[in-house]
């Protein structure tokens, strides 16, 4: 509880011997004010006694490889209903997270300007990973998660159909949406 008070964070992975078991989310936190006792001693000594991490994590914690693209890690918390996923090397070691607000913040973040030298092909493969990027957002929106999440995409989503004018809407590529 005093993590989740003490830092901008939201989700912690529970890491035992170098290897991801399971996340812990404020949410999770939160919920256990229905099943305590007010704030004191009584509250303290129950959950040291009965609520230890292990007890109210996810587990086991799904997982992303950090070569695995935006797109899967998306996917995969769309259909799973999670809002972050802890990302592993090769060891199956944690080297970071990666959330719904970071793909959020993938789509409303422009494209790299497009070299003077550099062919169309480049420009093809950079549209095709915006909208694979757009495509799983948009299947996260649909997969029923917090309405302020889902209005927060749906306008960037949006402006990313609007930034490409002349028609072009963010499935021409056959990605879906």
């Amino acid at each position: 509880m005093r993590l989740f008070t003490s830092y901008p964070v939201h989700h912690l992975p529970v890491v035992e011997e170098e290897r991801v078991v399971g996340m812990l989310s404020s949410s999770d936190v939160a919920k256990l004010k229905f099943f305590l006792p007010p704030p004191g001693t009584a509250r303290d000594a129950l959950l040291k006694e009965r609520w230890h991490v292990r007890k109210i994590m996810r587990s086991p914690a799904l997982t992303v490889a950090e070569h695995e693209s935006a797109q899967r890690a998306a996917e995969i918390m769309a259909t799973s209903g999670i809002h972050a996923l802890p990302v592993v090397n090769s060891k199956a070691h944690l080297i970071g997270i990666v959330t719904t607000t970071d793909i959020m913040q993938g789509c409303l973040d422009p494209l790299p300007s497009k070299p003077a030298n550099a062919p169309d092909a480049a420009d093809e493969l950079r549209m095709r990973a915006l909208m694979e990027v757009v495509s799983a957002a948009k299947r996260y929106l649909n997969a029923g998660q917090d309405e302020r999440l889902h209005a927060s995409l749906q306008k960037a989503l949006d402006r990313v159909d609007l930034l490409h004018g002349s028609g072009l809407k963010t499935d021409v590529l056959g990605l879906g949406s």
